[in-house]
């Protein structure tokens, strides 16, 4: 009986992890007016779209010198091996800040800290068991 249950919590683990997820999908700049894409990232506004991703969730900020404004893109990246979070500028003087994430739903929110029910449950299953 103790099997069985290992090898259903471990199923359900597996589908929970193979599945993609989902990223935020916005461009916007901050005007200092609360726009739905800056930070502080208003997630419950119903006009944001979310976009299915079996890549990297990417956060990016940029801000250019010659803009009296940054400019904020939050969206899956597919293209990106290894994402390199942090700053970075340009010869320009323009500076980019990235944030990525990967497996998790919608953790390309400002500060997003995430929580997986599916594997949550089954390390309390599994920590039963044994």
């Amino acid at each position: 009986m103790k099997s069985l249950c290992l090898f259903f919590v471990l199923l359900v683990l597996c589908i929970g992890s193979c599945y993609g997820w989902l990223c935020w999908k916005c461009d916007g700049y901050d005007y200092g007016d609360g726009a739905t894409c800056t930070d502080p990232f208003f997630m419950n506004d119903p006009n944001l779209l979310k976009e299915e991703c079996e890549g990297t969730c990417l956060k990016q900020i940029i801000n250019d010198p010659n803009l009296p404004y940054k400019r904020y893109s939050r969206r899956c990246d597919i293209t990106r091996e290894k994402c390199k979070k942090g700053c970075s500028t340009s010869n320009g003087g323009v500076e980019t800040c990235e944030y990525c994430c990967k497996k998790r739903n919608l953790c390309n929110s400002a500060g997003s800290v995430t929580f997986s029910l599916v594997l949550m449950s089954g390390s309390v299953l599994l920590a039963r068991l044994l």
